[in-house]
C-alpha cells in the first residue's frame, strides 16, 4: 500500500511540472531522469531478468508467447476494421499501431513493481516488444506507401531497442556461461526503488499527451482499440497460459495485457504521416483507465 502511495504522489508531481509553462529547468530534470531510466535502469532490469533465469528455455518460450500476442492482437484489430468496413488507411493503421504494440517499459516496469513487488515478470514481454518494433516499422512503411529509406527506418527504430537488445543478449551469453556477477544483485537492488521515478515521467508524459489531444469524432475508433487491449488482449494471455503455463510469470503477462498503447507509437505515427490524434487519445485515455485495472488486478491476487 505505501508503494501505490508513493507512486501515486510521483505521478502527481510529475503532472505538475509538465503543467508549468516556460520551466526549462524541469524540462531538464525530466530529461536526465527519462534517459537514466531508458539507459541504465531498464536495460539492467532485463538484464537480471534474463541473467538469474534458471530455464532459458522456458524464458524463450515466453518471449516467443508475447510476440504472438502482439500479432494476434494486430491480426484481431484488422479482422474488426474489415467487418465494420472502416476505410481510411491513415486510422486504420494507427488504430492497429494503438490496439496491438502496449507499452511494454515505462508503465509496465513500475507498474509491475508498485503491484507485484516484481520487475522481473514482466521482462519476456519487454523484450518481445523491442524484437517486434524493427519489424512494426517495415509492415507500416509498406502499408503506408512510404518505402523510402527502408533502411534508415529500420535503423532509428533499432535505436530505440538497442539498449534493451544489447542487456538481453549479454545476459544471455552469461548466463550461458555460467558466470557469477555479485555486482547485479547490487545493482538491481538500487535500480528497483529508482524505477519508481518511472512514474514521474509518466504523469509528465500524460500531461503532454492531453495537453495535445483533439477530441474529434473517434469513438468507434476507440471502442476498437478498447475491446483489444482490455477484452481480447488478457482472454488471449489466460488461453496461451492454458498451453503453455506461464507459472509465476502469469501475472506480468496478465498485467502487461492490459497496458495502454506505447509513447513509441506517437513517434511511428509521426513518421508514417498516420491520424495522430487517434494515437495520442488512446494513450491520454487508456493510460489512466489501464493504471486502475492494474491495482485491480493486484487486489485480485492479493486475496487469491
Amino acid at each position: 500500500m505505501i508503494n501505490w502511495i508513493i507512486s501515486f504522489s510521483v505521478s502527481i508531481l510529475g503532472y505538475v511540472i509538465a503543467r508549468i509553462k516556460h520551466n526549462r529547468v524541469s524540462e531538464v530534470f525530466i530529461g536526465i531522469i527519462n534517459s537514466s531510466l531508458f539507459y541504465l535502469a531498464v536495460p539492467i532490469t532485463i538484464f537480471d531478468a534474463v541473467y538469474s533465469e534458471k530455464n532459458l528455455l522456458f524464458f524463450s518460450s515466453l518471449i516467443a508467447a508475447s510476440i504472438a500476442h502482439m500479432v494476434l492482437l494486430f491480426i484481431l484489430s484488422y479482422v474488426i476494421v474489415y467487418m465494420l468496413n472502416l476505410k481510411n488507411t491513415t486510422r486504420i493503421l494507427a488504430l492497429l499501431l494503438s490496439a496491438a504494440m502496449p507499452n511494454a517499459g515505462f508503465v509496465a516496469i513500475p507498474l509491475a513493481l508498485m503491484v507485484f513487488g516484481d520487475t522481473k515478470i514482466i521482462i519476456p514481454y519487454t523484450i518481445a516488444f523491442n524484437i517486434l518494433v524493427p519489424i512494426v516499422v517495415v509492415t507500416l512503411g509498406f502499408l503506408s506507401g512510404k518505402n523510402e529509406n527502408r533502411f534508415n527506418s529500420i535503423a532509428r527504430s533499432m535505436y530505440t531497442s538497442i539498449p534493451f537488445l544489447i542487456s538481453f543478449i549479454s545476459a544471455l551469453v552469461l548466463n550461458l556461461m555460467r558466470l557469477e556477477l555479485s555486482l547485479v544483485s547490487t545493482l538491481l537492488s538500487i535500480i528497483k526503488w529508482y524505477t519508481i521515478l518511472s512514474f514521474l515521467i509518466i504523469g509528465y508524459e500524460l500531461a503532454k499527451v492531453i495537453e495535445k489531444t483533439k477530441i474529434r469524432n473517434l469513438g468507434v475508433f476507440l471502442g476498437i482499440i478498447a475491446f483489444a487491449r482490455y477484452m481480447f488482449s488478457p482472454i488471449l494471455i489466460l488461453a496461451m497460459n492454458l498451453i503453455i503455463n506461464f507459472g509465476n510469470y502469469r501475472r506480468g503477462l496478465l498485467l502487461q495485457s492490459i497496458m495502454p498503447p506505447a509513447i513509441t507509437n506517437i513517434i511511428l505515427a509521426k513518421k508514417y504521416d498516420l491520424d495522430i490524434d487517434i494515437v495520442v487519445l488512446s494513450i491520454a485515455v487508456f493510460t489512466p483507465l489501464s493504471i486502475i485495472l492494474s491495482l485491480v488486478l493486484g487486489m485480485v491476487y492479493m486475496f487469491l
